[in-house]
């Protein structure tokens, strides 16, 4: 047959097809389209029918029933459903042309499920207690259930879910399963209770709820060492109380520790009552069979003012010197009064106010005998003393009592450093018999006739010598009184060596024992006056004082309790011997500083600052990670362990070796470990740089580019070959392919996939060859005709979903192969449609298949497969911070996490991370898997102020392509709103104000901070009644109503939180206007023309004054003719005329 006799054989062949009526759908329906049946329980469908038909029928392994004729519907059912991969299906014989009828069938979507027989859960390989920190493998037992792959194991913790697992097998039969669970437990985790619930999600068909099994709880028993995690490093009790009021000091463990308490390394019984003298370091111990834990704390006792005597009998002679010393002891330091029923006298002074205070008297008459009590006073209590003075009189003081001594002694106190030389005056006012001075070195003899009299040393050599100015003080002219008064003086000598050493001890100290260091003060006087000072480093720590009243020179100790830590390794302890001798003494006082004392300290290693996560590049090694370091005295030995092996820290890392390493520092003192995960980044790698792909013409080769690297790499694929529309591409990370769904010679080509990450590029080169066949050289050139329209669908899982295969030209018979929803091989018709009214399937792969006429005696096979999208959105998307509750602190690191729950497929999945409504972040998803998962994106965030309040979002967007809904469908969590806490800021730090004289100004302090701050001024301008401030808190004002040269000046706002403090300073400048400067020259013009007008009117009535008198006055003659003259009567006349 020729070419052209052919193309009319195909030409007429299409027409007639083409008149054909269109195919008819199998007109049976099953409702419900989809059974759940518990094994054993009852089932029944009914298959009903529309339309003439030559009979339906049911065709089953267990039930079958025959085909019934003039029947609507026919129904399958058991009572007792005993097989487990049973297919019911639905047949019929339909009339689609008189006399012709074709068949046609569905099959039942049956699951027949049996919840397990029981679910346990079991420790592998161990019994008993867990130790704190080692790891354990739970297992979860599931007997007997099906079908395995709707089971999901679930693992909680309590009430918190931990782990799911699911299975992917398709075995219909029941089955044994178990899911495993690795622990590390902590302290916290004893008597923890885990279980574990197989869950049967048989879908919305299935029972509700889901059908599940719990396991009976597994209690947990953790062993772990003693740990004291409350207790104070110092504590104030009250006398009489005991260490077993200290409620927080406990100890917890497994098993319980044993407690014991030490004091000055003797064991201290804890229910003992304190006494007062029972203040000082104490440290606790716990013990079991698993460790030790140690605590010292400094325990203060608390207790009322006493006395060493209640009261104190005083007899003095008139004229002598008396002290009274009043020394009481409490804690708090008490504060002392002193009261009397003496009447005031300008011999009396007192001193001191807290523990010692004295009352001095220079010259005891009997107005100062009388009653004097102390008073001594703190929260805890009073107490008081009572000192009962008595003046016994002499002959002369009788008769000279009333009169004051009149001697005064220039200075009245003197401070002189021993073998210096002193010099004070005596001197006298008023009639005397003679004056002198008695000492025990250096007397004046008495002297008639003088003023004053000097008493000098050169050398002071004696301690506790006590000058004295004496005198006969004339009374009367035939009677004289003797009186004196005594010097005050101090003789000090610094000491001649301040020394430091530990207490019974030498060399190194270990950490949390403690010691006693000693200072030692050589030789020095008054004691009284010493007070030593405990130095660590530059910071005071300690200071004594004495109270004994010996003047001459004295060794005195000082001891200060210490319980090193490893911080104190290297520190340098001393003390400062400081003479307080009051203003009269040598300024600045004289002190003596011991040599510092360096503590060397021995302790266990600790590891601080080492990550919970690493990542480290290929070839790196753990040497490289310098955070990880140990510290220790004796410096520790350093191992690394992975799975429980030895792990040479200088060995570079290779792609495999990420996982969990633990470092181990150890010394002669004890041990540390830290657990840390290592991630290793690796340029992109293939398996195969290169692949042979050989293939028959129209075989389907799918190429697969399977690559390895950290990052995931990202895949791209280059090609030769032309393109064509049985081509195409899946996957852009990790695994990428490009199917060919029917080789033809066009797709004979090279193919190279390039694998890329930010360490590196890799490639695989696949080289394809298509072997064709005889019938295939003939129809190489054709293509497929079959078209499936549209060519790629997106459907919602459990939305209908319908599709067009037609066919062009001659065929033997189309179809369609799908696990849901098969069309049976149809001939003379140009198309088939696969339908579905519920799309229960994730993985379905519809394919439209069709026997091609290539001749009149050849036909070719021919597919192509249907691109379907199933997809689901997810049932929720939540956001939270990992590990954190409250609000954030600026500049710190916080994690945040989005919760996508039951999305699919994943591939499409685009987390989309928002703050307010600026998109952040995005992450995007490679996993190739079909069905629902949970899946999580997080973001590292580190506040600002500028966040406060800010709100935090997530999306979850399936990006389906133009062929999904549009927009894309999305689920929004709902917002996180993030508080922030930083201290106050101002927007700047200074400003200048410039302002003219008389204008109103506004100083305005506007500050941010959380908490809110608090606002001071300060100001160097004086006061001003124009000025008023306003406002504490955020925004506070100066306000100056109208500004003078006084205003001028810096005023400086203070923004204060618990978080920090800042300032910001307003320089206000007042310019003079014009106005002011005319209103200064007007002033003076004014006050000059007044001066000027004043003068001018005072020599006016001046002036006039001298006018006045008695005058003739004639008038002149007119016209020859004189005329009378006119009297002026004289001023002084009789009355009648007045003088003006």
């Amino acid at each position: 047959m020729t070419s052209e006799q052919l193309l009319w054989l195909l030409l007429v062949l299409r027409s007639v097809v083409c008149n054909d009526s269109d195919p008819m759908e199998c007109p049976l329906m099953i409702q419900p389209p989809r059974v759940v049946v518990r094994h054993g329980d009852p089932v029944s469908v009914n298959c009903t029918v529309s339309g003439d038909h030559d009979g339906i029928g049911w065709e089953a392994s267990q039930g079958s029933v025959d085909k019934a004729e003039v029947v609507q519907f026919v129904t399958w059912g058991l009572k007792t459903l005993r097989e487990w991969d049973i297919r019911p299906k639905c047949f019929g014989d339909f009339l689609i042309a008189p006399n012709t009828y074709s068949e046609c069938d569905k099959r039942l979507n049956i699951t027949v499920y049996k919840p397990p027989d029981s679910v346990s859960i079991s420790v592998v390989d161990h019994k008993g207690p867990m130790l704190e920190g080692k790891q354990y493998q739970l297992q979860c037992k599931v007997q007997n259930i099906a079908p395995v792959q709707y089971l999901t194991v679930k693992w909680y913790k309590g009430e918190t879910l931990y782990k799911e697992t699911a299975y992917d097998d398709l075995t219909k039969t029941p089955v044994n399963v178990s899911s495993t669970f690795l622990i590390t437990p902590i302290s916290a985790d004893d008597g923890a209770q885990y279980s574990c619930v197989a869950e049967l999600e048989l879908g919305p068909e299935g029972p509700q709820p889901s059908p599940e099994v719990k396991s009976d709880p597994l209690s947990i028993t953790v062993l772990y060492k003693p740990r004291i995690t409350e207790c104070p490093a110092q504590e104030k009790l009250r006398e009489s109380e005991t260490l077993d009021t200290l409620v927080s000091c406990r100890a917890e463990g497994n098993p319980s520790p044993m407690v014991t308490w030490y004091r000055d390394q003797s064991e201290f019984n804890s229910s003992t009552p304190l006494t007062k003298r029972d203040g000082g370091q104490y440290t606790l111990i716990a013990k079991n069979s698993y460790g030790a834990a140690n605590h010292t704390l400094q325990i203060e006792v608390l207790y009322p003012p006493t006395f060493e005597l209640e009261r104190e009998e005083v007899n003095v002679t008139h004229g002598e010197e008396v002290i009274l010393e009043c020394l009481a002891e409490g804690n708090p330091t008490p504060e002392l009064t002193w009261n009397t029923t003496a009447a005031e006298n300008p011999h009396v002074s007192t001193r001191g106010r807290q523990s010692n205070a004295t009352i001095s008297i220079s010259r005891a008459t009997s107005a100062n005998a009388s009653v004097y009590t102390c008073y001594a006073t703190n929260n805890l209590g009073t107490a008081s003393k009572t000192f009962t003075v008595t003046v016994k009189e002499t002959d002369a003081a009788e008769s000279a009592d009333p009169m004051e001594c009149p001697l005064m002694i220039q200075p009245p106190r003197v401070v002189v450093r021993h073998g210096d030389p002193v010099s004070v005056n005596c001197t006298v006012s008023g009639d005397h018999d003679g004056i002198g001075w008695e000492a025990s070195q250096g007397s004046v003899d008495r002297a008639e006739g003088v003023q004053f009299v000097t008493w000098g040393l050169k050398t002071l050599r004696e301690w506790d010598i006590r000058p004295k100015c004496f005198g006969d003080i004339r009374i009367s002219p035939n009677t004289s009184s003797e009186c004196d008064k005594r010097l005050n003086i101090t003789v000090y000598k610094p000491p001649d060596s301040v020394s430091i050493s530990v207490v019974d001890h030498k060399g190194p100290m270990l950490e949390g024992k403690q010691y006693q260091l000693q200072c030692k003060v050589q030789n020095i006087a008054p004691v009284q006056y010493l007070t030593v000072k405990w130095y660590k480093g530059e910071t005071l720590y300690k200071e004594t004082a004495y109270d004994d009243l010996t003047k001459t020179p004295v060794n005195v100790s000082s001891t200060f309790l210490i319980t090193p830590i490893s911080a104190d390794d290297g520190a340098q302890y001393s003390c400062v011997a400081e003479l307080e001798l009051g203003p009269e003494g040598p300024q600045p006082s004289p002190e003596v500083k011991s040599d510092p004392l360096s503590i060397t300290v021995l302790y266990k290693p600790r590891i601080t600052e080492c990550p919970a996560q690493e990542k480290l590049r290929e070839s790196e090694t753990l040497d490289t990670l310098v955070s990880c370091r140990a510290e220790g005295n004796p410096s520790p030995m350093v191992t690394w362990y992975i799975d429980q092996s030895e792990f040479n820290s200088s060995t570079p890392l290779t792609k495999r070796d990420g996982g969990q390493y633990t470092l181990i520092a150890k010394n002669s003192y004890g041990a540390a470990n830290h657990t840390l995960q290592i991630e290793v980044l690796y340029p992109p790698t293939f398996e195969l740089e290169r692949e042979e792909v050989n293939v028959t013409h129209g075989e389907e080769v799918i190429l697969e580019c399977l690559a390895e690297g950290n990052p995931t790499p990202e895949l791209t694929w280059n090609t030769t070959a032309a393109e064509n529309p049985h081509v195409s591409t899946r996957g852009r990370q990790s695994n990428a392919t490009i199917s060919i769904s029917r080789a033809t010679s066009a797709n004979a080509s090279v193919y190279t996939c390039y694998a890329t990450n930010n360490l590196g590029t890799a490639s695989k080169t696949f080289t394809v060859t298509v072997k064709e066949t005889d019938a295939a050289e003939s129809a190489d050139h054709m293509e497929c005709p079959l078209m499936i329209q549209p060519p790629r669908v997106v459907v919602r899982h459990g939305d209908p979903v319908s599709v067009n295969c037609t066919v062009s030209g001659d065929h033997d018979g189309i179809g369609w192969e799908a696990s849901q929803g098969s069309v049976d091989r149809a001939e003379g018709v140009q198309f088939v449609t696969w339908g579905l009214k519920t799309l229960r399937e994730w993985d379905i792969r519809p394919k439209c298949f069709g026997d091609i006429r290539i001749s009149p005696n050849t036909s070719s096979e021919c597919d192509k497969r249907l691109n379907i999208t199933v997809y689901k959105p997810p049932d929720s998307v939540s956001i939270s911070v990992v590990d954190h509750k409250g609000p954030m602190l600026e500049g710190k690191q916080y994690q945040l996490q989005c919760k996508v729950q039951n999305i699919a497929p994943v591939q499409y999945l685009t987390v989309k991370w928002y703050k307010g409504e600026t998109l952040y972040n995005e992450t995007s998803y490679d996993d190739l898997t079909k069905t629902p998962v949970n899946v999580s994106s997080t973001l590292l965030i580190t506040p600002t102020s500028a966040d406060d309040g800010a709100q935090y979002s997530c999306v979850a967007e399936l990006e389906l392509g133009p062929e999904g809904p549009q927009p894309s469908p999305e689920v929004k969590s709902d917002p996180l709103s993030v508080p922030v806490l930083y201290p106050p800021k101002f927007d700047l730090e200074r400003k200048e104000v410039n302002i003219t004289q008389g204008d109103e100004v506004i100083l305005e302090c506007l500050v941010e901070g959380n908490p809110t701050p608090e606002l001071t001024w300060n100001t160097t301008a004086a006061e001003n009644p124009h000025v008023s401030t306003r406002g504490r808190q955020s925004n506070a004002t100066i306000s100056i109503s109208r500004a003078t040269s006084a205003n001028a000046g810096v005023y400086t706002c203070y923004a204060t939180n618990n978080l920090g403090t800042a300032s910001k300073t307003f320089t206000v400048t007042v310019k003079e206007t014009d106005a002011a400067k005319r209103g200064y020259i007007h002033f003076w013009i004014f006050f000059f023309v007044v001066i000027f007008i004043l003068v001018v009117l005072l020599l006016w009535i001046r002036k006039r004054l001298n006018r006045q008198g008695v005058y003739n006055v004639t008038p002149r003659s007119s016209a020859g003719r004189r005329e009378e003259s006119i009297p002026l009567a004289p001023c002084n006349g009789n009355g009648s005329s007045s003088c003006t």
